[in-house]
């Protein structure tokens, strides 16, 4: 379904979308750019979500609860799953503190390791 709308293009956005030729569109080029990033996004996911057991998914989401994605640039949000997981291993929610030391390590660690393509489709699981 189309659906037309007026939006704000921020400094980054620009620089992303690049020079318009006449040939082309806005519209045509940002549908084209979110094609490709929701392609991205879904094999990331996809290979992500394997990686993790359905325990430490809970732990990330009850971890990131409250944490606060929607509005923040991407490369702020690089590194914020694992931040607030160590968080939460180190006094906050409770159900993510029970965890035996060695299995908090063992998932930062596998956090630690995710790209940050990754990382932004973890995100993208989560707000949704």
């Amino acid at each position: 379904m189309s659906k037309k709308a007026s939006i704000y293009l921020g400094d980054r956005a620009e620089t992303v979308i690049g020079e318009i030729k006449d040939s082309d569109s806005l519209s045509g080029r940002l549908n084209a750019i979110a094609d490709r990033y929701g392609e991205i996004i879904d094999r990331a996911r996809r290979q992500v979500l394997r990686n993790f057991s359905e325990t430490e998914l809970s732990a990330i989401r009850i971890a990131c609860m409250s944490w606060a994605t929607r509005q923040e640039p991407a490369g702020i949000l690089i590194g914020g799953i694992a931040a607030e997981v160590e968080d939460a291993l180190q006094g906050g929610d409770l159900s993510v503190q029970q965890w035996q030391p060695s299995d908090g390590k063992a998932l930062l660690e596998k956090l630690n390791a995710l790209s940050p393509a990754e990382q932004i489709a973890l995100i993208e699981w989560l707000e949704r």
